[in-house]
């Protein structure tokens, strides 16, 4: 029987020789189809391929709908990395929307956002690897998605109920939405904005405030804190100097994430640093802006590994984790693969946990 190559799976038995546009086969005939063939058959764009009607079992063969094998495909792969890159892409649709004028659609923004939260505040794996899925050019997308998982993640160690965890969640989302009301000049140039190009950017928390007010499904102080999540604790922030106890808890967390999620990624003209080094940086220079309870919840929930975890160094050796100290849970003992060295990171500056490997 002859069938698109979406139509096939594993176990199939090729009747006649695929050639594609090459001169000899690219696969012979009576080969047992795998995963492997059907990738070369996409990559060479055949459309259809002469197939038994029995698979090598055995068993009949009844083609799938045309699409199917590419659904199932996609049923296989990681269900938070299909749903995460999705998430993203309608971000990306709905900044467009809302350049263009376009209302923030809350309940679509919820449908996107609300299963992502709840899968990833259980899971501190998701949480430090989500830099693995961003790429540069669409940096700024990912990072409302993932500023908005990083928040709920930490509301949820900071033991606040679903609802609030979710409340923080959205505010995080929605705090970097009024930058589509900066002009596109602006917010699309490369080069370092002058003074008052950046005092324009400055007001996007406002602009985010002010497309979040009337909507009655968000609480009012996740509104609040979509309109403070760049003031500091020490009154240095953005758009109205606030400090301590004025700064909403909601607010709080989402600075932390904001900083944490941008500095662990690659950026246009900026390189990335390691979950590990970023947290090690933000407790070091952020000292007295950042809520320093939620920095160490952060850390906390970076460093919740165990004895026996193996690791890849800055210097690019592995080994694994034989001691954490509980004043340095980032700089643990590490005894090496390559000589059984043990190596105490905290008497080491210049190293320090590039990934977990296992």
């Amino acid at each position: 029987m002859l069938v698109h190559p979406s139509q096939l799976k594993p176990g199939c038995i090729v009747e006649r020789e695929v050639k594609g546009h090459t001169a000899n086969p690219i696969i012979p005939k009576e080969t047992v189809v795998g995963t492997v063939h059907i990738q070369v058959l996409e990559h060479f764009g055949v459309e259809n391929i002469e197939v038994s009607s029995y698979l090598v079992n055995g068993e009949l063969f009844t083609p799938e709908e045309k699409g199917e094998q590419e659904r199932n495909i996609e049923q296989q792969m990681d269900p938070f990395a299909v749903k995460y890159a999705k998430g993203v892409e309608k971000t990306k649709e709905m900044f467009f929307k809302w350049q263009a004028g376009n209302p923030v659609d809350l309940p679509k923004v919820r449908e996107m956002l609300i299963p992502l939260i709840l899968q990833a505040e259980n899971d501190s794996g998701i949480i430090f690897s989500l830099h693995h899925h961003v790429d540069k050019e669409n940096y700024f997308f990912h990072h409302f998605v993932a500023k908005a998982l990083i928040s709920a993640f930490i509301a949820k160690r900071m033991n606040l109920p679903q609802g609030d965890r979710i409340q923080t969640g959205l505010a995080a989302y929605l705090s970097d939405c009024g930058m589509s009301r900066i002009p596109k000049h602006i917010l699309n140039k490369s080069e370092r904005l002058s003074t008052e190009e950046f005092n324009e950017v400055k007001q996007h928390p406002i602009y985010s405030y002010r497309l979040a007010e009337d909507m009655t499904a968000l609480k009012q102080e996740t509104k609040t804190s979509i309109l403070q999540h760049h003031e500091r604790m020490d009154g240095s922030g953005y758009p109205f100097g606030l400090s301590h106890q004025k700064i909403h808890s909601y607010a709080r967390m989402i600075a932390v994430s904001d900083i944490f999620h941008a500095m662990v990624c690659e950026r246009p003209y900026k390189p990335r640093q390691s979950p590990f080094r970023a947290v090690e940086e933000i407790q070091k220079q952020m000292i007295g802006k950042l809520d320093l309870e939620v920095v160490q919840i952060l850390v906390a929930g970076l460093a919740n590994f165990s004895s026996g975890t193996r690791i890849r160094l800055s210097d690019q050796r592995a080994g694994e984790i034989v001691f954490i100290e509980e004043k340095n849970p980032t700089r643990p003992m590490v005894r090496m693969d390559n000589d059984g060295e043990i190596i105490v990171l905290k008497d080491h500056p210049h190293l320090h946990i590039e990934e977990v490997l296992a």
